[in-house]
């Protein structure tokens, strides 16, 4: 019987601190592959770093079948697929300026169904990406 893959995303923020300024923050991502944890035949735990994805993910909004998704800087949707050698963001659509901002940003949801979810104010825009990732 085939069991799906589990896999554990950590977001790691490294903040470094500079004399002459403010402290720069960068964006870590690790994935570490856990399907195997629990089982009789334990695999060992694999560890993936993300290096070329993390600086640029704005915000991290969690798995979809098998890929990294996450909001880059210009507020692009965007997978990445974890099971690659090269691991390469893939853009997917664009969210308007009017609807994420620094307010509305940390209230972005992506659900199990690959729904992103994204309020503002008294609103709430759904988005069904019916291309998929």
């Amino acid at each position: 019987m085939p069991t799906s893959s589990r896999y554990l995303l950590c977001e790691i923020l490294l903040e470094r601190g500079s004399v002459q300024g403010p402290p720069a923050q960068k964006t870590r991502l690790d994935v570490i592959h856990i399907s195997g944890l629990g089982t009789p035949r334990e695999a060992p735990i694999s560890r993936k770093s993300l290096t070329d994805i993390g600086p640029q993910v704005q915000r991290l909004l969690g798995f979809y079948r098998e890929r990294v998704v996450f909001l880059d800087h210009s507020n692009w949707l965007c997978t990445c697929t974890i099971s690659q050698d090269v691991v390469v963001a893939k853009r997917h659509f664009f969210l308007p300026r009017d609807w994420v901002n620094n307010s509305t940003l940390r209230l972005l949801q992506l659900n199990e169904n690959g729904t992103l979810i994204c309020a503002r104010g008294n609103e709430v825009a759904i988005v069904r990406y019916l291309k998929g990732f």
